[in-house]
């Protein structure tokens, strides 16, 4: 299949469709996109242990293993303030 635009292009019932592309991040990523001002909406998947992001503009979704993520932590060391 050939590309359009950075999307794939594919053929359903005889009419050209164009899917949003999908990519796998590192966490890093994964969290400049969630903190950006982008308009991203949350695309998760918990049944397949996936979270997601999905460009409003664009349809390109992204996506990390829950595992991957960070944890944060728990409350603020001591002497914090």
């Amino acid at each position: 299949m050939g590309s359009l635009s950075g999307k794939r292009a594919g053929r359903a019932d005889g009419n050209l469709r164009v899917r949003a592309e999908q990519r796998f991040v590192d966490s890093d990523e994964f969290l400049r996109l969630l903190v950006s001002s982008r308009p991203l909406d949350r695309l998760d998947d918990p049944g397949a242990g996936l979270l997601g992001l999905c460009d409003r503009a664009t349809g390109e979704r992204y996506w990390i293993s829950a595992a991957r993520m960070p944890r944060p932590a728990r409350g603020l060391p001591r002497g914090a303030s």
